[in-house]
């Protein structure tokens, strides 16, 4: 029995280990300590049936051992991410009736369009390899623009831009990325569009740098307009983790598990999207970049 019910977290009369039910959503909260006490980073969810995931941007190795439902499905948090708790068992289908679930390593595949990876990912312009394997990271496409100036370089789902993402989806994007040129003369851009393989896209929700660039951009665009917030994390020629989260209104962005943007200005209400990377190369020389992994995860679907 909770010790308090209320909505919103209270503020006061409260001490380490009090147990607040929300009315706002019908959750189940303990207190772990901290000021001011109605931080979200202070508390820790228990129960409750949500009907999207909840804000973890705050949450860290205290919340450790958060449960909830979704969709029919208990998540928990683990200190670092959110994961599905299966008491053990391995996971071998998603529940096709409320979500969409794939991810590809690239450790098979063709290098011809359509064939790419596991999911038989489309390649536009430009060429494709599968170089060797790296510490950490066991399958690698790499994209190659050519010399010729402007090449818009894709690895993309979906078949001459015909979207995947169902307007107003909660949907989840991960791509591992890898641009092997920082400079001036680069462009890239990764998440979803409904027009992957255009420069730019007419509608996108997607990660961007432009030529000057030195930081990564997050970028909601609606009927050819752009809007571009600065994630303030520099560019660089390593693996980092893209991760793209959708819930048909907002948008956020994280880079290697740090959320960098929340953005709703701009929103592509309209747009069905595909997951996509592109890069274009804006001078009259080859510039590469490789993809280790992706994942989808959709996961407000009524069937």
């Amino acid at each position: 029995m909770a010790d308090s019910v209320g909505a919103g977290f209270p503020s006061t009369g409260i001490q380490k280990g009090h147990l607040f039910h929300d009315l706002d959503n019908s959750t189940l909260w303990e207190f772990l300590g901290g000021t001011p006490p109605q931080a979200v980073a202070n508390w820790k969810l228990l129960d409750g049936v949500l009907t999207a995931q909840p804000d973890t941007s705050l949450w860290g190795l205290s919340q450790a051992g958060a449960s909830w439902i979704l969709n029919g499905i208990m998540y928990g948090w683990d200190g670092v991410q959110i994961v599905e708790i299966t008491n053990g068992a391995p996971v071998s289908l998603y529940n096709y009736r409320n979500s969409v679930r794939v991810q590809d390593d690239f450790i098979s595949g063709l290098t011809s369009n359509g064939n790419g990876g596991d999911l038989g990912f489309g390649f536009t312009n430009g060429t494709t390899t599968q170089i060797p394997s790296e510490t950490n990271y066991p399958g690698i496409f790499r994209r190659d623009t050519s010399a010729v100036i402007n090449t818009v370089t894709t690895v993309n789902l979906g078949i001459n831009n015909n979207g995947i993402i169902p307007i107003r989806s909660i949907a989840k994007i991960v791509f591992i990325f890898r641009s092997n040129n920082n400079d001036a003369d680069t462009l890239i851009r990764i998440g979803s569009s409904d027009s992957f393989s255009s420069n730019p896209a007419v509608n996108g929700i997607y990660f961007e740098k432009l030529g000057p660039d030195t930081n990564w951009f997050a970028v909601l665009r609606l009927g050819a307009v752009s809007i571009r917030v600065d994630t303030g994390i520099s560019v660089n020629v390593n693996f980092n983790v893209f991760e793209v989260m959708q819930d048909g209104v907002s948008a956020k962005f994280s880079i290697n598990g740090v959320l960098v943007a929340t953005m709703t200005t701009g929103y592509p209400v309209a747009a069905i999207l595909n997951p996509f990377v592109h890069a274009v190369n804006l001078v009259a020389a080859s510039k590469t970049y490789d993809v280790d992994y992706f994942e989808l995860d959709i996961s407000n679907i009524v069937r």
